[in-house]
């Protein structure tokens, strides 16, 4: 497999049983508590972190305060397949790089029983006000096989995007996040609750998350497509 696409990547988590970050970059992360590697979506695909819907999660550290806070756009994909709806707590979470009510990108598998495979964009974010802006589908459509989830998110256009395995599905206009940040760690498969502590309760994924690939510019067309066929 060789692309443009992969050549651009701002960080690339190919979680082929570690969590070394192959775009170059250097945002190697850590696995905490009971991350553990299986069967990717084929047998060409290399291998997928398992995360237990419980405490398991992957922690980016040097990711606060990086490039990873993209301000204009990005575009963030990941391959996934849920193993139920929901993990232990009422929130579990594919990707995020935010405080606990903070400023940042969430993208979750569900919030508060509401069972959702969504990204959510939060700005002005003061105490437990937390204004977003989301784009997501029910998540029970991705639960039990794997799949290819791509988010996008233009400042410029005010608009955020939603593709699945390479077709456009959904669209949220006239965003209102403006790019802030809480310069907190980029963490995949789960959210500490406290950003730090593991003792904490994680919204933590339950099912395997495959090839996380993060950029700061929305992908073309061709480009999303490129993605979504790889590794089928």
């Amino acid at each position: 497999w060789s692309s443009d696409v992969c050549s651009s990547d701002l960080a690339y988590f190919p979680l082929d049983g570690n969590a070394k970050d192959a775009s170059g970059n250097g945002f190697h992360g850590e696995e905490r508590n009971n991350v553990t590697y299986g069967e990717a979506r084929n047998e060409w695909a290399g291998r997928a972190a398992i995360f237990d819907g419980n405490s398991a999660y992957i922690r980016v550290a040097n990711a606060a305060g990086s490039r990873l806070e993209m301000k204009e756009a990005f575009t963030q994909s990941v391959w996934v397949k849920g193993f139920r709806k929901q993990g232990k707590y009422s929130w579990s979470y594919i990707l995020t790089k935010a405080a606990p009510f903070g400023n940042g990108y969430y993208m979750k598998w569900n919030h508060d029983g509401e069972g959702m495979a969504a990204l959510y964009l939060v700005t002005g974010a003061q105490g437990t006000t937390t204004p977003w802006d989301v784009v997501g589908l029910p998540n029970s459509e991705f639960t039990g096989a794997w799949h290819h989830l791509l988010f996008t998110w233009s400042k410029e256009r005010a608009r955020m995007e939603l593709y699945v395995d390479g077709m456009l599905r959904e669209v949220q206009e006239n965003c209102r996040y403006d790019g802030r940040h809480s310069g907190e760690a980029l963490e995949i498969g789960g959210f500490a609750y406290t950003g730090t502590n593991t003792n904490e309760p994680v919204g933590s994924f339950p099912g395997s998350i495959d090839d996380v690939r993060i950029y700061d510019r929305v992908l073309s067309r061709s480009e999303i497509s490129a993605l979504a066929k790889e590794g089928r």
